[in-house]
């Protein structure tokens, strides 16, 4: 991802597994959510991405008009 602004954002799946989301956009402006979870020191691991939905899209345009 080489969005100038990203958003990241703690969450957990309904089992209880916690990630690490990012929210921001690609170079070319689609707006997605990928997660990522740490496995040592500066490594992360993508383990999926996502367009964002109506709503998640709304939110972030909200916080992108706070920076």
């Amino acid at each position: 991802m080489e969005a100038k602004q990203r958003w990241p954002r703690a969450a957990a799946d309904a089992a209880g597994f916690q990630v690490l989301t990012v929210w921001a956009r690609t170079h070319d402006g689609r707006p997605l959510i990928v997660a990522v979870h740490h496995v040592h020191g500066f490594t992360w691991k993508i383990i999926g991405a996502r367009d964002m939905a109506d709503a998640e899209l709304a939110e972030f345009t909200r916080w992108e008009q706070t920076r």
